[in-house]
C-alpha cells in the first residue's frame, strides 16, 4: 500500500480510521476485551502502524532519496520522514505495527493476546478495504492501484476496468486502452472476507488465523497485477510479497503447532505442510514466468493468453493454500469449542 496523498485522501482516511476505531470498541465485549484494553490497543496500533509503515517505505533507496534529499541531492533532514507529499506508507508496516501493539497492550492491560488480535481483525479488514477503495485519490497525477495496459480489451466492460483514450500521433487515430482497477479488486476481496467472518462463532485466536490466511492468499494475485511503483528488493522480490508471506507463514506454522498440541498425527500435519509448501513454490515459479525469468510456453504463444493462463494457475495455487489452511482452522475451532 504505497500512498502519497491529496487533502481529500487524508480526510477520508482519517474518517475511515475513526470508523474502524469505533468498530473495535463496539466489538470489544464480544471478544472479552475491556474498553480500556481496546482503546489502548487501537491507539498503539495506529501510532506504531504509521511508524513502521513509513519506516518500511523509506527502506527503499529510491524512495528515501525523494524523502530525505532535495532535487539538488542535498540532505534535508529527518523531518521529512513524516511529510506525506510525494512519498507514502507500506501495508507491511501496518501489519507489523498491529502485532507490536498487541504484544505491548496484552501485558500492559492484562488482556489476553488472542482476544486482542481477534478484536482488531474485522476493523482492520474494513480499514484496508476503505483505503484501497480511495487509493487513486492518493496521487491524482498517476494511476495508482491499476494494472498495466490490457493487451486484449475483449473482457474490459465491467466497472473494474478503467478506459484510457489517447491519440496515435503518426496516424491521428484515437487509441483506446484499458487498465484493471486492481485497488477495487483488493478492496472487494477484503470486504468479502469481512462479511464471511463477522457473524461466525470462533474460539480465541481462530478469527485471527482465518483473517491472516484468507487476507494474504486473496491479496497475492492482485499484487502481482499492480504496475504502480511497488517497493522492490530486487526486480522480482516485492516488499509486499515478503510481508504477506511472513504473515501467512507465521499463521500457518502456529496453526500446525496448535493442531499438534491437540494430538493430530505428525503424518497428517506433514502432508498439509507439504501441500502448502508445494503451492508456494509453484506460485514463485509462476511469478518468475510472468516476469519472463522462466519459460513455460513457446515463444510463438500469444502473450495475452499466456498471462491469462499464468494468472489462472496462480489463482488455483493460492486457492490450494487457502483451502488446506482453512480446513485445518475449521477443525481446530471445532476442537477448541468442544473443550
Amino acid at each position: 500500500m504505497e500512498q502519497s496523498g491529496t487533502p481529500l485522501f487524508f480526510l477520508l482516511s482519517a474518517i475511515f480510521v475513526v470508523i474502524a476505531g469505533v468498530m473495535m470498541l463496539l466489538g470489544a465485549k464480544k471478544h472479552k476485551v475491556s474498553l480500556c484494553s481496546a482503546g489502548v490497543f487501537a491507539v498503539l496500533s495506529l501510532v506504531l502502524g504509521l511508524f513502521f509503515a513509513r519506516l518500511i517505505f523509506c527502506i527503499n533507496p529510491e524512495k528515501a532519496s525523494i524523502i530525505f534529499y532535495d532535487e539538488l541531492g542535498q540532505y534535508t533532514g529527518t523531518g521529512a520522514f513524516w511529510q506525506p507529499v510525494g512519498s507514502g506508507f507500506h501495508v507491511g508496516g501496518f501489519i507489523l505495527g498491529i502485532f507490536a501493539a498487541a504484544f505491548i497492550t496484552a501485558p500492559l492491560t492484562k488482556a489476553k493476546l488472542f482476544n486482542l488480535m481477534d478484536s482488531i481483525c474485522l476493523p482492520a479488514l474494513f480499514l484496508f478495504a476503505a483505503i484501497r477503495f480511495i487509493e487513486p485519490l492518493s496521487d491524482t497525477e498517476t494511476l495508482k492501484g491499476f494494472s498495466d495496459v490490457m493487451e486484449n480489451g475483449s473482457f474490459c466492460f465491467t466497472p473494474l476496468f478503467y478506459k484510457i483514450e489517447g491519440m496515435d500521433w503518426d496516424t491521428g487515430e484515437t487509441i483506446i486502452q484499458w487498465k484493471l482497477a486492481v485497488h477495487l479488486v483488493e478492496s472487494m476481496l477484503a470486504v468479502i472476507i469481512l462479511f464471511a467472518l463477522h457473524r461466525k462463532k470462533f474460539a480465541p485466536g481462530i478469527l485471527s488465523l482465518y483473517t491472516a490466511v484468507l487476507f494474504t492468499t486473496s491479496q497475492f494475485l492482485p499484487e502481482s497485477l499492480r504496475q504502480d511503483g511497488h517497493l522492490c528488493i530486487s526486480i522480482f522480490l516485492r516488499v509486499t510479497y515478503i510481508s504477506y508471506a511472513i504473515l501467512f507463514g507465521a499463521a500457518f506454522l502456529f496453526l500446525m503447532y496448535r493442531a499438534w498440541k491437540h494430538g493430530i498425527s505428525i503424518k497428517r500435519l506433514a502432508a498439509e505442510i507439504l501441500i502448502v509448501v508445494i503451492c508456494m513454490g509453484l506460485f514463485v515459479v509462476l511469478e518468475f514466468a510472468l516476469d519472463g525469468k522462466v519459460t513455460l510456453f513457446p515463444e510463438s504463444f500469444d502473450n495475452s493468453l499466456k498471462k491469462l493462463l499464468i494468472h489462472s494457475f496462480m489463482g488455483v495455487v493460492l486457492a490450494g493454500m487457502a483451502i488446506t489452511s482453512c480446513q485445518r482452522i475449521h477443525k481446530e475451532n471445532k476442537l477448541c469449542l468442544e473443550e
